[in-house]
Parts: C-alpha cells; sequence; structure tokens
C-alpha cells in the first residue's frame, strides 16, 4: 500500500479502506456477496463453495439462517471436510445482516501448512435471519481484514444441522408437472402455472432476476419450497404465500407438499404465481358495496343485451362461502332485485375467467352485510346455466362471481402425461 504523506497538521480522524482487487467493495461491508448459498442442507459436508479473495480483499457468501441450527464450515484439505482447502492463512467469520461480526475461527488444522485453516468450525444460529460467511486472511477473526488477491483461492464445505423447525423440502415422488419449465405472466395477478398439481411435486418456472415473485397454492395447508434448479438448495419455504425475488435469471423448482414432514399426495390442488404491479380492483369488489346491477328479463327470457364484467385485480370477500368454495378466492360481485319471480336462471359465460361457480346471497343494505343462501353449480368448460328458486319474500339480492376456479369436478382421470419412449 502507498505510503501517504501530509502537510500541516493531519486531521483527528482517518480511516482507510483496502478494497484489494478492484471489487469496488469497501471492507467492512458485507454486499455485493459473491455468491448467495440460500438455505443450507443437511447433507453432512456435502456442499462446498470455491472461490478467491480478489473481490475487495476477502470472499463473501450470504446465507438463510434458521433459528437454532447448528452451522458447520471447513476449509481443511482432509477429514471431516474433504473438499475444503485454501492455499493461504486463512481466517473464517460469521456475520450478521449489517455485516457485524458475530464469531469466527483462525485455524486448527493440525500439521503442514493446513495448520493455520479453520476445521469443522460450527456457529448456532441465534434467530431467522440474512447472514454472511466470510472468508479472508489471516489477521483476526474478530476484525474485517482485506488483504486477500484473487491469487488466494479456498474451497469451503459447509452443511446444516436442523435445530428443530421448518425446513425445506425437495422431495418429488410426483416428478415435475407439467414437463417443461413455465415462464410466468407478470400482469400483477396469479396465474396458474401447473393445472391439476399434486403434493410431492413441482413445476419448474423460468424467473428473472430482481423481479419480486409472489407464490400461492389452492390448498392453504399446503407447504411450499422454492429451490435452485436441481432441488437442492431452498430460497424460501413455508406455507402460502411465500415471496422470493431472484438474484439470477434462471430456472428455479416450485414444490408443494401437505406439510412440512414433505408428504406427498396425489389430489388436484393448483400452483399460482404472480409478479408485477397489480392493476387497481373493479368497483364492484367488495361485498354489498357498488354492485354492478343486473336486469331480470321478464317471463324467463334474458335482457336484450348481457352485462360484461371481470375479476382482473379483484380481492377476495369476507362473505361466508358455502362447502364447495374454497376460501381466500378473488370475487366480485352483482345485484339484482328478484321482484314476483320466484325462480331465475343464471346464464355465466366464462370468456377467459375459469370460474365455473356463482353463490348468491341475500342484501343487508342497511348492515353491508351479506349471508350465504345457495351454493354453486358445477359445469366446465361451458355457459354456466343454473336456475334457482324459492327467493321467498325479500326482493334484493346479491350475486358472487369468484375467480379462479372454486366448485371442480371431481375427474375420474388426473392428466394425460406426453408418451414417453424407452431405449434397450
Amino acid at each position: 500500500m502507498p505510503v501517504h504523506s501530509f502537510d500541516g497538521v493531519l486531521p483527528s480522524v482517518l480511516s482507510y479502506y483496502y478494497t484489494g482487487g478492484g471489487g469496488g467493495r469497501l471492507c467492512t461491508s458485507c454486499t455485493p456477496a459473491d455468491v448467495a448459498l440460500g438455505v443450507i442442507g443437511t447433507t453432512v459436508f456435502g456442499y462446498s463453495a470455491s472461490g478467491n479473495a480478489g473481490n475487495g480483499g476477502k470472499w463473501v457468501a450470504s446465507f438463510t439462517g434458521e433459528a437454532g441450527a447448528t452451522y458447520h464450515f471447513d476449509l481443511c484439505p482432509g477429514t471431516p471436510g474433504t473438499a475444503g482447502a485454501a492455499n493461504y492463512d486463512i481466517d473464517i467469520k460469521i456475520l450478521n445482516s449489517a455485516c457485524t461480526i458475530l464469531t469466527g475461527q483462525d485455524g486448527s488444522c493440525t500439521g503442514g501448512s493446513s495448520s493455520y485453516q479453520p476445521n469443522d468450525f460450527t456457529w448456532v444460529c441465534p434467530s431467522a435471519g440474512t447472514y454472511y460467511c466470510t472468508v479472508a486472511p489471516y489477521s483476526s477473526y474478530a476484525s474485517h481484514t482485506c488483504t486477500g488477491t484473487a491469487a488466494n483461492t479456498h474451497t469451503l464445505s459447509y452443511y446444516k444441522v436442523a435445530g428443530g423447525g421448518p425446513a425445506p423440502c425437495f422431495s418429488a415422488p410426483n416428478g415435475e408437472y407439467p414437463p417443461g419449465a413455465v415462464t410466468p405472466v407478470c400482469d400483477g395477478v396469479p396465474h396458474d402455472v401447473s393445472g391439476c398439481g399434486f403434493a410431492g411435486e413441482y413445476t419448474t418456472l423460468n424467473l428473472t432476476s430482481g423481479v419480486n415473485y409472489i407464490f400461492t397454492s389452492s390448498n392453504a395447508a399446503d407447504w411450499i419450497t422454492i429451490s435452485n434448479n436441481t432441488g437442492t438448495v431452498g430460497y424460501v419455504y413455508g406455507l402460502s404465500p411465500q415471496s422470493y425475488t431472484p438474484t439470477s435469471s434462471t430456472t428455479y423448482r416450485f414444490f408443494t407438499h401437505t406439510s412440512s414432514a414433505c408428504a406427498a399426495e396425489s389430489v388436484c390442488r393448483t400452483r399460482y404465481v404472480q409478479c408485477g404491479s397489480p392493476p387497481p380492483p373493479p368497483p364492484n369488489n367488495n361485498c354489498g358495496v357498488s354492485p354492478i346491477t343486473l336486469t331480470v328479463g321478464a317471463n324467463g327470457y334474458c335482457p336484450g343485451g348481457a352485462t360484461a364484467g371481470t375479476t382482473v385485480g379483484a380481492t377476495g370477500g369476507a362473505a361466508p362461502y358455502p362447502s364447495c368454495l374454497v376460501a381466500g378466492l378473488t370475487d366480485v360481485w352483482y345485484s339484482f332485485l328478484s321482484g314476483s319471480n320466484t325462480s331465475i336462471q343464471f346464464n355465466i359465460v366464462l370468456g377467459t375467467m375459469t370460474a365455473r361457480a356463482i353463490q348468491v346471497l341475500t342484501a343487508r343494505a342497511e348492515a353491508r352485510r351479506c349471508t350465504a343462501w345457495v351454493t354453486c353449480p358445477v359445469v366446465p368448460s361451458r355457459a354456466d346455466r343454473h336456475a334457482l328458486t324459492s327467493f321467498g319474500s325479500s326482493p334484493q339480492w346479491l350475486v358472487r362471481a369468484p375467480s379462479p376456479s372454486a366448485c371442480r369436478p371431481r375427474p375420474h382421470h388426473r392428466r394425460t402425461m406426453p408418451a414417453r419412449t424407452r431405449s434397450s
């Protein structure tokens, strides 16, 4: 490092940050990290990452810490982490999300030049969050050191011993569905990326770096895992919904399981992905607030023109659901006066909407309350024609049109898979 001379009085505090090989990262900074390890797995020393200290004089790996889990890191060339290695006197440090050093190790290998390399360094994570593992030249494991160069190389071995908390699920006895990667549409609304998906199965997704994605399942009890494209590193996991912003544009896996125990189930559920700015909700978004008025035709005839509508941007309503509707669906609302009619037929032309259900409720405008009355018909893939009777003495009613599909027919066959060939 060059020697600086000063004429006159020196400042009372003078700080320098060595940035090493031109990476531009301050010595006391952990960002940008050189590699993201994500959620570390539990195979004993089953994971490794190689690098050098050329970026700002040190190497930094970010990882997602699990409260109570014990993390093992190793830079020795022999047992227990056989892939561990380094060609210089090296330290390991663990830092929190603010890049404050929490602990570290400056060497414990026995014999030869490797005696200065950390061997099976362990650390217990105090709380869930983002942490950093820094590999840097020796000075003290309790201080920031950034004097490394690109010639200082290493291979770090690592793994986690779970602390009894939840973990990502990578098992896929039901395989991949649908075959091939799906690119989500980013228009701010959830999109079906799986069709009839099973638990213990994944959908491959093309995701873009820097875009925030929201992942949900039509089964609210499902355990969701978003992993790398080989199903070995979990980035986010837990109950629906889960949110993740990728750091690279590549393929990822969207797993669903029945619970954090990673169980499979051959029962249809739908995997949804949402990205992009959500559109504004339609004016008839909420129960009893600005419903669109439907005209009841005389003597059983439809009015001259149908009433167009949309569920784009709609949110879920708080009104009670009959048993065949799935709670949490989005919905829009209509109103009509039954007059003296005791039987009314609803014709729903689906258009691009996938809902195959309606619900009619009594309207109590003075309290903005809705009371469930009529359940929904099941009419897939065509206009929905359903006659409702026994309207009673109240002339005012509300109609809920939910989306996506709520009442689903139970198929005799799950789905048709592409033909497979086998060579002898």
